[in-house]
């Protein structure tokens, strides 16, 4: 009986992760980079959410700080909702945690390519590389906000004391 429950536990976090993981951050994402565009008043060309997201915008009538907005908004979208999405039940604070940690992920990528573009070596079709190329003068403006979003979700995840919520759920799960 205890395997069954152990096995059903897992599976259960398994299932939470991959899904906000697969579907629900790139979803997030998404209708963030679309809600953005939307508002600045850009014209979307294309939206294609599954099997793998993504969305086109015509940039040529967007000013560089436009561009630049819509690009975070990827980011910020997600972020504001794991921000908003407060819960004592221990599965929903996994969940709460994962999308954190998933937009630290990207966070800390966003970082990566804006570095790397700086540098000579951008890394083509990413979000921040596809904004640097329209808007190079926002190189520190893009740089500064991933920063600050990186610093408020490590403080969040540390408020949340992650760690011995998550040691504690995967101990109650083995």
């Amino acid at each position: 009986m205890e395997t069954k429950n152990l096995f059903k536990n897992y599976f259960r976090l398994l299932l939470t992760s991959s899904f906000i993981i697969l579907l629900f951050y790139p979803f997030l994402h998404e209708i963030g980079h679309i809600a953005s565009n939307a508002a600045l008043g850009g014209k979307l060309v294309d939206v294609s959410l599954l099997p793998l997201p993504s969305v086109l915008f015509a940039q040529n009538d967007m000013t560089s700080a436009q561009t630049a907005i819509v690009g975070l908004s990827g980011t910020f979208l997600p972020l504001s909702a794991a921000l908003a999405f407060r819960r004592r039940r221990p599965l929903l604070r996994y969940m709460r945690l994962t999308l954190l940690l998933t937009c630290a992920y990207n966070v800390i990528l966003n970082i990566v390519y804006t570095v790397a573009f700086a540098t000579g070596s951008p890394v083509e079709n990413t979000d921040m590389t596809t904004v640097l190329y329209v808007a190079p003068n926002y190189f520190g403006a893009l740089l500064f906000a991933n920063i600050v979003f990186l610093t408020v979700i490590v403080i969040e995840i540390k408020k949340m004391k992650a760690i011995s919520f998550l040691s504690k759920t995967i101990s109650s799960v083995l």
